[in-house]
């Protein structure tokens, strides 16, 4: 806009967009961009965004190219132009189309960790688990404690890598009915079991 263009010397007229954020380990990042970034031109073609609510033009710009293509980004940092190369890569997978599990006895639904959790919550990419997507009132899982937004980490000290994994270790959960199930979970930057005592269906 006008007034940012005023505070950074450049002319009311210009046009692209400023980089807000740069997730670790995406294409920007590999490619050096940094938050505060002003990108102009996509090999060449003015980007033709002056508003904020402008901001789709880049992305449907972005849509055009295959993965694995190779572009070139011409940005404003530091009072001058500069040439940023990048790699484009598959998009993430967003958290509604990610694998789910509805546990009916226990009364709650995981899905897999999004790109957008391991970001907001700084879980690294080698941490396992499984993020509790909605916990049914008054049911097992929240008797024992359990909350939204937990990562389920272990059952019964059984590392839970995925949704499959979990699904099937649940499966025989289910199956033997023990009196207790205890789940290792993590919420926040803390650690804690939990403990359920179901009363299980004799059916």
């Amino acid at each position: 806009n006008n007034d940012l263009a005023d505070a950074l010397g450049l002319e009311k007229t210009s046009r692209g967009i400023r980089i807000s954020q740069v997730f670790p380990d995406t294409p920007a990042n590999k490619a050096g961009l940094l938050a505060g970034d002003l990108i102009f031109r996509i090999d060449g073609q003015l980007i033709q965004a002056y508003r904020p609510e402008d901001v789709e033009v880049f992305g449907n710009m972005i849509k055009q190219y295959r993965i694995d293509s190779k572009v070139t980004f011409e940005i404003w940092r530091d009072g001058k132009t500069q040439d940023i190369n990048a790699t484009l890569e598959k998009r993430p997978t967003p958290a509604n189309e990610l694998p789910e599990f509805e546990d009916k006895e226990l009364e709650y639904t995981v899905r897999e960790l999004s790109f957008a959790d391991r970001v907001f919550l700084r879980i690294p990419p080698e941490e396992h688990g499984v993020l509790v997507d909605n916990i049914e009132s008054a049911g097992w899982a929240a008797l024992a404690g359990l909350r939204q937004g937990d990562i389920l980490l272990e059952v019964n000290h059984h590392p839970i890598l995925n949704i499959k994994e979990l699904k099937d270790f649940m499966t025989e959960i289910n199956r033997e009915k023990p009196e207790q199930i205890i789940f290792f979970v993590k919420r926040g930057i803390h650690t804690l079991f939990l403990e359920l005592e179901p009363e299980w269906d004799p059916s």
